[in-house]
């Protein structure tokens, strides 16, 4: 039951990112002290960790 309940929140928390924030998400004020949250998928994920 744990484990049905788990997959069930992360798809709720997947599909809100996506369909109410537009892929991305922030809490606290934008800039240095802020804190993001965005769903990349593989590709878009190896081309951020290039510019780090």
């Amino acid at each position: 039951m744990k484990r049905f309940l788990h997959k069930r929140i992360i798809k709720f928390i997947a599909w809100y990112m996506r369909h109410v924030c537009g892929g991305a998400s922030h809490v606290y004020p934008y800039g240095e002290q802020g804190r993001y949250v965005v769903i990349m998928n593989e590709y878009e994920y190896n081309k951020f960790t290039n510019l780090l």
